[in-house]
């Protein structure tokens, strides 16, 4: 196998790795974050989740979640071959199927469903930006 496939598939293992971990962090946390959002009022953390997107919990969540897709981004396209966006491309369809198939945050704010679902995806492609401007430049 040449050299360049092997850093594709590389840079692939590495930016799915990242969002699986990251999938797996989210449902892990989320009822404890919903429970800290809502309060003590509620004994099933999934019981009721309707709201907890209007506060600062879920803010800071979400920050987090941003962050850690712009790292996918930034290694899967600092791990391929200088030249190739395949990696990054498939982990953008991805986020963008997730995106369009996850359940919209619980909140009316067509702010925060607008960060959520446009900030998924540029996030992990403003990572991947900086990675292929940083190989750009050396």
């Amino acid at each position: 196998m040449p050299l360049p496939k092997r850093r594709i598939w590389l840079a692939l293992v590495v930016g799915t790795l990242g969002l699986v971990g990251l999938l797996l962090a989210s449902l892990i946390a989320e009822p404890y974050l919903i429970a800290l959002a809502i309060g003590p009022q509620v004994t099933e953390p999934r019981s009721s989740a309707g709201g907890w997107a209007n506060g600062n919990v879920w803010l800071a969540s979400v920050a987090v979640t941003f962050f850690v897709l712009f790292v996918c981004g930034y290694l899967t396209k600092r791990l391929s071959p200088l030249r190739s966006w395949l990696p990054f491309a498939a982990l953008l369809v991805a986020v963008f199927a997730y995106a369009f198939f996850a359940q919209f945050p619980a909140t009316r704010s067509v702010f925060r469903i607008t960060l959520w679902s446009v900030g998924l995806p540029a996030s992990l492609a403003f990572g991947a930006w900086l990675a292929h401007r940083a190989e750009n430049a050396a």
